[in-house]
């Protein structure tokens, strides 16, 4: 048991110090922890809020990508119709003897022409893909129009020798593969689901792509939908 009486004023005093230095450490102790707290608070909050920007930001890029190519590929779409009757007689499965013919001399510069814009921009696209700047999606909808390409004996003939210098290792190695395929004598759609499994495969193995085909024939059902049962009792029109 402590002797109070004892105790100097000296002593008290140095106890009393001690007893702040304790309380000072302990105060320190907590509002730098506080601190600490406030401040990881804070630099989360603004990693959110730049992580938000930057999605954000990457959805503009996306959407810009996109109206780009499209812009560009409307472009090309008129090139097409603009000049179809000139080019109709030598497009598809047509033999050399009819796209050699000389009356087709100014048809087959007018088709050379848009193979150019359009495997340009398909680079394009191609590229914005590898460097994920355009969705899935969008890149694997452009299949389409390139098996509309390598549906021309034209372009087969002439892939190798005249157009294929022109482009990069995707496109080149897209219709490489392309023009075998479509030499291969498969039924239509055995080749065109061959062909997009290729590309899903030369595109890092993409599963969108390679599923293109399966996917785009399932059609959307109105009466799956929830909203339908406003409208729909076994098939009956109801009142809303």
């Amino acid at each position: 048991m402590i002797n109070f009486s004892a105790v100097t004023t000296t002593d008290a005093i140095a106890i009393f110090a001690m007893g702040a230095s304790i309380f000072s450490a302990i105060y320190a102790w907590r509002s730098t922890r506080n601190a600490r707290a406030q401040f990881e608070a804070a630099e989360a909050r603004e990693q959110r809020h730049y992580e938000d920007s930057r999605l954000r930001e990457n959805e503009v890029h996306l959407a810009a990508n996109y109206l780009a190519l499209e812009t560009s590929s409307s472009e090309i779409f008129k090139y097409t119709a603009d000049n179809e009757t000139k080019i109709a007689a030598i497009r598809g499965a047509v033999g050399k003897t009819i796209w050699s013919a000389k009356k087709y001399a100014e048809a087959r510069g007018i088709l050379i022409n848009l193979y150019y814009q359009s495997l340009n921009l398909f680079e394009v696209c191609a590229r914005f893909r590898r460097k994920e700047m355009i969705r899935t999606e969008v890149f694997a909808s452009w299949i389409a129009w390139m098996v509309e390409i390598l549906e021309d004996d034209y372009f087969r003939a002439h892939w190798d020798a005249l157009i294929r210098s022109n482009y990069t290792r995707d496109v080149r190695d897209i219709f490489d593969v392309g023009v075998e395929i479509f030499e291969a004598g498969l039924p239509v759609a055995d080749r065109d689901q061959a062909f997009y499994e290729a590309v899903a495969e030369i595109m890092g193995g993409c599963e969108a792509i390679a599923n293109w085909l399966v996917d785009s024939r399932e059609p959307a059902r109105w009466s799956e939908l929830d909203c339908s049962s406003k409208y729909l009792s076994s098939g009956t029109s109801q009142a809303a």
